[in-house]
């Protein structure tokens, strides 16, 4: 394997190690002093306490963002 080629892998080896369970609290954008809690565990399942997530199961703006973050 070339240097450049081990880097790579280790970087990739290093990223993943990284990755696990996180938790964000987001204020929320239309009630001051509400918060919504996402999370992702350590098999990549995300939730999220924001309604939309709750009763539809389908991903809200606040994971999109925490993902742009993780």
């Amino acid at each position: 394997m070339e240097n450049e080629q081990v880097q790579e892998l280790l970087n990739k080896l290093i990223k993943e190690t990284l990755k696990g369970p996180k938790e964000w609290t987001i204020p929320s954008s239309s009630e001051e002093g509400k918060y919504y809690t996402v999370k992702v565990d350590a098999t990549g399942k995300w939730s999220c306490t924001y309604p939309q997530f709750i009763y539809r199961k389908k991903e809200c703006k606040h994971i999109v963002a925490c993902k742009k973050e993780y």
